[in-house]
């Protein structure tokens, strides 16, 4: 049997067991920690497929080190949060942001299964002002995201990311992935931007656009403030780029650095900076 038949009956039986229930009774084992299989399609995702998403594991756990302190935006249920407080240890800080109350409650669940005691959590959106905001209610979770319409299922409360990392006196890593609102936390976090080393962040100009915003606005943003932009060439190897956002892909992770030859020393052996 081929791998994509094998990959298509994986995706059809995690279709049957999330509408079973059954497999909030599962957990299984993706990129050295355990999730337990929650009725989301990131869940599912990594359950039949528990390879995906390892660039994004690859880049946090090299990046970060024991003591490191991590943000992480757009946690979802937990599986970059986890990567990045096992390689921070006790000595780091971990923040989690969250704002989908049932997402925010499977990633707590996620947390404590894996024993973390390095963890704090917000169930809270993230925007240029403090306020309040409409937020969609998707089955296709991982997709869910501040309505700009103000049409949502549900009500989740604003706040800005300079507020919550107010006491952190640096960030060695800082992941912002908020299907297109990115423009919108980075304008709440000038201050915290002023004390970051590096950031991954999604570039997707179809969702930016939804908030008036694009790629070349948000990584001119990054720029501005002082980063050099790294964009992945392939599984392991990331390229800086200067100033041509035109020819980005319709979704791409990039890693923001001060530095380029910090980036190079955590990164290696794992990833390659060229």
């Amino acid at each position: 049997m081929t791998d994509f038949r094998k990959k298509s009956l994986h995706y059809l039986f995690s279709r049957v067991l999330m509408r079973s229930g059954i497999c909030q009774f599962m957990t299984f084992r993706t990129h050295g920690y355990r999730l337990r299989f929650y009725p989301t399609d990131l869940s599912a995702e990594l359950w039949y497929n528990p390879d995906s998403r390892a660039s994004d594991n690859r880049l946090i756990s090299a990046y970060l080190k024991p003591g490191d302190c991590y943000i992480d935006v757009g946690a979802n249920i937990g599986s970059t949060v986890i990567a990045g407080a096992v390689e921070v240890g006790l000595r780091g800080r971990v923040l989690a942001v969250e704002p989908h109350p049932r997402i925010f409650r499977y990633m707590l669940k996620n947390i404590e299964l894996n024993g973390l005691k390095n963890v704090t959590s917000m169930n809270i959106a993230l925007a240029a002002e403090p306020g309040s905001a409409s937020f969609s209610d998707y089955k296709s979770d991982d997709l869910n995201h501040i309505e700009s319409e103000g049409i949502g299922a549900l009500d989740v409360k604003l706040s800005t990311l300079d507020s919550l990392a107010d006491a952190f006196h640096s960030i060695d890593l800082l992941k912002i992935d908020v299907e297109g609102f990115e423009a919108q936390v980075l304008a709440g976090a000038r201050e915290t931007l002023s004390k970051t080393n590096a950031i991954y962040i999604e570039i997707a100009d179809r969702f930016l656009r939804n908030y008036g915003s694009s790629a070349r606005e948000v990584l001119g943003t990054l720029q501005a403030a002082g980063f050099h932009i790294l964009r992945w060439t392939s599984e392991t190897l990331l390229e800086e780029i200067f100033g041509d956002f035109l020819q980005f892909h319709e979704i791409e992770d990039v890693l923001a650095v001060r530095s380029v030859d910090q980036a190079r020393n955590r990164l290696a052996p794992a990833i390659s900076v060229k």
